[in-house]
């Protein structure tokens, strides 16, 4: 099982309009540590710049004893929360050391960025035991959430998207498979709005290289016709809050931002949830009944280095040894917060990784209240696997559209 499936949603979905496929005109070079960090957003230098919070033992807390573990804004978020004029508490539990897999050598970055060995990607972690002051830190970690969550293939079936808050849209499943390989990836999907006669049929190309171009082409089942559809990162679909960029906390190439890693400091996060199917999520709610961990974070920060990325500035909070993204909240330009993520993960032993179950989403407003959001919910239950050939843009075709369906592997037992 594997985390990718979290920009596939955003693409499957296919709704976004205009034309895709334009050659990219990204930055050769990433933007030095001392340039990067007086242009980020202050309230992001506070929060790290705060008194190391004290230990928390397991237990129940109020909102009011945590606001010192938790990101710009998730308090306010927390506080939108309110049943009879009470939010609810959250349950800590001791975390756990999670066995994920390193690099036995020592990577290089490239000039322009790339890393120099993909092929493990999905694997290990490219750069472990990494430090704020390392050289390039911020490329590095991104290169680690990157690789630790990418390679090989994997199927999934009816992961739910709904609305919630307090104007929920409708429901949304998608049914796919992405395959990872050296050079990019790919992806088919079909995703169904139930009660509804329709379904959109998806196939991506995403590469890793700078000057390659990538490709989103959609099928729409009425019309039987194939279009390519937008690029843009910053669309949203559907009548959701999600972007194909924000589906969860951040995804794609590395090279739409410029990196920094800020520093460290605990956060709390469900990096390994109570429930075995997402249920965790209740109407017109945002936040996870589950349990939360305090986990030692790093602060990673990109800045905006094309025109197609999605936000200003993006803030990353990624768990120290998993590299999982656990919150992000992006920037307009201004530096005012115009949405925050919580992502939920169930810890898998088999493939020692975690898998996202569920992530929820908000806009904010200029003071940093919550408008609007959605929520994502996935069954733990799916399959993955390395295939012998990585694959690469001749595995991508958009004719296949409209034809037979993804070829799906057993579930395990005990799956629906």
């Amino acid at each position: 099982m594997h985390r990718g499936i979290r920009l596939l949603i955003a693409w499957g979905v296919g709704l976004v309009v205009g034309a895709g496929g334009e050659r990219s005109s990204y930055a050769q070079a990433p933007l030095p540590q001392n340039v990067l960090v007086p242009s980020v957003p202050a309230e992001l230098r506070a929060w790290l710049g705060k008194t190391a919070p004290p230990p928390l033992p397991p237990g129940s807390y109020a909102v009011g004893q945590l606001t010192a573990v938790l990101p710009p804004h998730a308090t306010q978020w927390l506080a939108t929360e309110a049943t009879n004029g009470t939010t609810p508490a959250l349950d800590v539990v001791t975390t756990p050391v999670y066995d994920v897999p390193i690099a036995d050598h020592v990577h290089q970055l490239k000039p322009t960025g790339e890393l120099d060995d993909t092929t493990q990607c999905g694997r290990e972690l490219p750069f472990p035991g990494l430090a704020p002051t390392a050289d390039r830190a911020g490329l590095k970690a991104v290169w680690n959430l990157l690789c630790r969550n990418r390679g090989g293939s994997f199927e999934y079936l009816a992961h739910g998207m709904r609305g919630s808050g307090p104007n929920p849209h409708r429901s949304f499943t998608n049914n796919g498979r992405y395959d990872y390989g050296a050079k990019g990836f790919t992806s088919r999907s079909l995703t169904l709005a139930p009660d509804e006669q329709k379904g959109n049929e998806s196939s991506t190309w995403t590469p890793w290289a700078r000057d390659e171009v990538e490709s989103f082409i959609v099928y729409q089942a009425e019309t039987r016709r194939a279009r390519a559809v937008s690029t843009t990162r910053s669309d949203k679909f559907a009548g959701t809050y999600f972007t194909r960029e924000r589906l969860f906390g951040w995804e794609g190439q590395y090279f739409v931002y410029d990196w920094v890693l800020l520093g460290e400091r605990p956060v709390l996060a469900v990096l390994d949830s109570r429930h075995g199917f997402p249920q965790y999520f209740p109407a017109n709610r945002w936040f996870p009944d589950d349990q939360w961990m305090l986990r030692p974070a790093m602060l990673v920060v990109g800045k905006r280095a094309h025109k197609r990325a999605g936000s200003a500035y993006v803030a990353l909070w990624l768990d120290k040894a998993t590299f999982e993204p656990l919150w992000a909240v992006t920037y307009d330009d201004a530096r005012t917060a115009s949405s925050i993520r919580v992502l939920t993960f169930k810890w898998n032993a088999q493939y020692r990784r975690h898998v996202t179950l569920g992530q929820s989403t908000v806009d904010l407003d200029a003071s940093g209240v919550p408008v609007g959001g959605s929520v994502f919910e996935a069954a733990f239950c799916r399959t993955l696997h390395h295939p012998d050939a990585p694959t690469d843009a001749s595995a991508f075709s958009g004719k296949a559209l409209g034809q037979a369906t993804s070829s799906w592997s057993d579930l395990p037992t005990g799956c629906e």
